[in-house]
């Protein structure tokens, strides 16, 4: 603590520096804070790196088990090492561990929990029953995953999956089903019987099989298809033709 400081109350900010990080220069801390054990954000944080660096890759999946989700990244790299899985919903996202254990579960459902004509994820397809439509195919990403050993069917890496609806894009066919119920995309999940939601969800995902399994991508290849080909009417012949230029691509870099 800083000499020479006129106490008023616990409350009161005091200036210190921290021994052990004498680099983040002069903080803040109140007294009340400090008694009950805080410390500079520095020590905090290393602290629960350390505690955090114990767990195993197995450890962690069983974490993900226990949850309904599906875990799919294969090594633990570091605390602040991105872990790509499947929540219980179907939704394939991401997380740090440390973001995982205090709570804080998948973006995508938060949005559908959150979701109102007003948000701004709104206007680009995050409507409730966008959302709930998404997490009706888990099964099928799963599949499409396992069939191409959860890598990207171009670079083989294991993060940052996307699954790529190679023969006919998820709009189409969600939009399908949603049209043939005289549905809105507007609509409020809420607004809607369940058993008739239960019936779109298993409809869509049996037209998922129907077209085949999806094909695992890295999200920046996935993102640089469809900036190539747009976001509508895409095809397998597209895919392979960007495959093809792709690994062109990186053949030549290499050289």
């Amino acid at each position: 603590m800083i000499a020479n400081q006129i106490y008023t109350n616990n409350l009161q900010p005091l200036y210190y520096i921290c021994n052990h990080h004498k680099e983040n220069g002069i903080q803040t801390m109140t007294w009340k804070s400090f008694k009950k054990g805080a410390s500079c954000p520095s020590c905090k944080m290393k602290k629960i790196a350390s505690k955090l660096r114990k767990y195993k890759i197995e450890e962690i999946k069983e974490l993900f088990d226990s949850d309904g989700a599906t875990l799919l990244s294969t090594e633990f790299k570091s605390v602040d090492h991105h872990l790509d899985y499947v929540c219980s919903e179907g939704h394939l996202t991401k997380t740090i561990l440390g973001n995982y254990l205090k709570g804080h579960g998948c973006w995508i459902c938060g949005v559908e929990k959150r979701s109102r004509e007003n948000h701004y994820l709104w206007e680009y397809g995050s409507s409730p029953i966008y959302l709930y439509l998404i997490g009706s195919v888990r099964q099928w990403v799963l599949d499409s995953l396992s069939k191409y050993d959860f890598k990207c069917a171009i670079s083989r890496k294991t993060e940052d999956l996307h699954v790529h609806h190679a023969n006919i894009n998820f709009s189409t066919l969600a939009k399908r089903i949603v049209n043939k119920h005289n549905l809105s995309w507007k609509e409020s999940i809420g607004n809607i019987d369940s058993l008739l939601l239960k019936d779109m969800g298993n409809e869509l995902l049996e037209d998922h099989y129907k077209y085949g399994l999806g094909i695992p991508l890295h999200q920046k290849i996935h993102n640089e298809f469809h900036s190539r080909y747009g976001r509508t009417n895409n095809t397998i012949e597209q895919f392979k033709e960007f495959e093809e230029i792709y690994m062109v691509k990186q053949n030549k870099n290499k050289e």
